[in-house]
């Protein structure tokens, strides 16, 4: 399998997320979305030029299977799932358990990823990119952690003792907060966020993600005091 990802893009966080809580392996195939020669020559393999895009490779050239693509986090998550049973699983088997974990997906990824990484570009860009508006941002995101932190208060993860695509989707998301909108009064995302911390999957991830992102942190947000 070939990943293709950027580092600082949340989604490919959550698969990379994923893939380390797996233990399965994977092709990384860097493409480096602020530079436009890179995203034209990734065009050319997918058009849509969005990232995560899994690709799956196969010794025998002649089955089906080979070059194909799977774009989007969470559906690549559940081919991951399915084509690898016996691997922690993401998405329970149980119907209305994975009801609930596909639920929770989504709602992170709308109402807590894209209001803070709309943030994050804005000031990447500096206005360039027409982003969400700040107070709708500023809405989603207060009303995603007081609901969070209820929700933890008896939960280890966010659906409950296990690690979950929801925890994938969410983790990220918290990663950047703390630089344009910290958690660190709300308690229980806080202890959720010091827990998923020590999980091997979130430090191979930190291991890939922060040389690359402690120098622009450095500059864009220098009077920010992180609190972890």
């Amino acid at each position: 399998m070939k990943l293709y990802y950027y580092p600082h893009s949340t989604y490919c966080q959550k698969v990379l997320l994923a893939f380390h809580e797996k233990g399965l392996s994977f092709s990384p195939e860097i493409v480096d979305m602020m530079n436009e020669q890179a995203r034209a020559h990734y065009e050319a393999t997918y058009p849509i030029g969005r990232v995560p895009l899994l690709q799956l490779q196969s010794n025998d050239k002649d089955k089906p299977e080979d070059g194909y693509m799977i774009p989007e986090s969470s559906i690549i998550i559940e081919y991951l799932d399915q084509h690898h049973p016996d691997t922690p699983r993401l998405i329970p088997s149980d119907p209305e358990e994975a009801r609930i974990v596909r639920f929770m997906d989504r709602m992170a990824d709308l109402y807590l990823n894209e209001p803070i990484a709309g943030l994050i570009r804005k000031k990447l860009f500096a206005g360039v990119e027409k982003e969400m508006p700040q107070k709708k941002a500023f809405k989603y995101i207060e009303a995603s952690f007081d609901y969070l932190d209820e929700h933890l208060s008896e939960r280890q993860f966010i659906c409950g003792k296990s690690f979950t695509m929801a925890d994938c989707a969410v983790i990220p998301s918290l990663f950047y907060a703390r630089y344009v909108y910290p958690f660190a009064e709300h308690e229980n995302i806080r202890g959720y966020w010091l827990r998923v911390s020590e999980k091997p999957c979130f430090k191979q991830l930190m291991a890939q993600v922060e040389p690359q992102w402690q120098p622009i942190a450095a500059d864009l947000f220098a009077d920010v005091s992180i609190v972890d």
